[in-house]
């Protein structure tokens, strides 16, 4: 996902945000993203994987060239726009980073065909990124929109960055690594190109770890100074 949570905490390499461009940003985001989650959804069939058949079998590669171009046409789009307008993000030089890895990986599938419903997984992250600015969006505009409107956004952010930064992401990586260890075994080498997809991915997750931990610790000592207090109070201090 382009806008990880720490784009919204860390202070940025360009003096800060200004408001007007970020909230053009947020909007292009908005409108932009869910063509890349829509052509995510038609490539699998989601009856096989409902049934457990994983994402490798159930990838059905009926849109992939259209998948491609929109994604890589996103990816570029918001690359350029961050760089032009920097202010628009808190942290722009790790979202352009972001961007040119995420071109770089997006380059395998059109090459290795067996390795396409890997895009599906990994732009499921797109979901995310959704939720995340429509949180923020929602958060700034409380005044008019509904409060079980936000919450409810808050809610599905939270359980989508759970589920494909913290389970999704590193369970292809460990598929990866696998399969680079199958074809060592088969060809006593470690120079093949599929291994290039270990260090690419092993990049993203990463990052995903850095804005983990940047979006949790404040809840989490906010929590643990919480307990604290109370702790204090029933122990008579």
């Amino acid at each position: 996902g382009g806008t990880g949570e720490a784009e919204t905490r860390s202070g940025g390499d360009r003096g800060g945000i200004c408001v007007r461009d970020r909230d053009r940003h947020d909007l292009f985001n908005l409108v932009a993203l869910p063509s890349v989650i829509a052509l995510t959804v038609a490539n699998y069939d989601w009856t096989m994987l409902f049934r457990g058949m994983g994402a490798v079998r159930s990838w059905t590669d009926e849109y992939f060239m259209p998948y491609w171009s929109v994604s890589m046409l996103y990816f570029f789009a918001d690359l350029i726009w961050v760089q032009q307008v920097p202010t628009c993000v808190k942290n722009p030089g790790l979202i352009i980073k972001h961007h040119v890895v995420a071109m770089m990986y997006l380059i395998g599938p059109v090459f290795y065909p067996e390795y396409r419903w890997a895009m599906g997984a990994c732009l499921s992250v797109e979901v995310n990124t959704w939720f995340l600015i429509a949180r923020r969006v929602a958060y700034l505009r409380r005044d008019t929109i509904p409060n079980v409107v936000t919450e409810v956004i808050t809610f599905l952010f939270y359980l989508s960055w759970v589920i494909i930064r913290c389970i999704v992401y590193p369970y292809i990586l460990v598929l990866y690594v696998r399969i680079a260890l199958e074809v060592l075994e088969d060809t006593g080498t470690l120079l093949h190109p599929e291994a290039v997809f270990v260090p690419i991915h092993a990049a993203l997750c990463c990052l995903n770890i850095k804005w983990t931990y940047d979006l949790f610790s404040p809840i989490i000592v906010s929590w643990v100074r919480k307990e604290g207090g109370k702790g204090g109070v029933s122990d008579g201090l």
